[in-house]
C-alpha cells in the first residue's frame, strides 16, 4: 500500500510540475519558451520512463513468483501420483482380501 501511495504522489508531483510549466510557458520570452519546451519534453520523457520502470518491476515480480508456482505445481503432481499409487495398492489389497474371504 505504501508503494502504491508513493507512486501516486510521484505521479501527482510530475503532473503538477507539467501543469505549472505549461502555465509558466505562457508568460515567458521566446528564448525562455524554447528552454521551457525542452524542459517540458524532458519531464514527459521522465514520466514515461518512470512508468516503464514501474511496469518492468511489476513484471519482474511476476516472473520471480513463477518458479515458486512451478515448484508448487510439481509438488502437487508428485503428491497426486503418490496418492494414485496408494489407491491402486489399496485396491489390490481389497481384492486379495475378498478372494481370501470367498475361499
Amino acid at each position: 500500500m505504501l508503494k502504491s501511495l508513493a507512486k501516486a504522489v510521484d505521479e501527482l508531483g510530475n503532473d503538477l510540475m507539467l501543469a505549472k510549466l505549461t502555465h509558466e510557458m505562457q508568460h515567458l520570452e521566446s528564448e525562455e519558451v524554447e528552454d521551457a519546451k525542452v524542459l517540458y519534453v524532458l519531464l514527459r520523457k521522465h514520466k514515461d520512463a518512470m512508468e516503464m520502470i514501474r511496469k518492468l518491476r511489476e513484471r519482474k515480480e511476476e516472473l520471480d513468483d513463477e518458479p515458486e508456482e512451478a515448484e508448487t505445481q510439481r509438488q502437487i503432481a508428485l503428491k497426486e501420483t503418490e496418492l494414485e499409487r496408494l489407491r491402486n495398492t489399496l485396491a489390490e489389497i481389497r481384492t486379495k482380501l475378498n478372494q481370501e474371504d470367498t475361499l
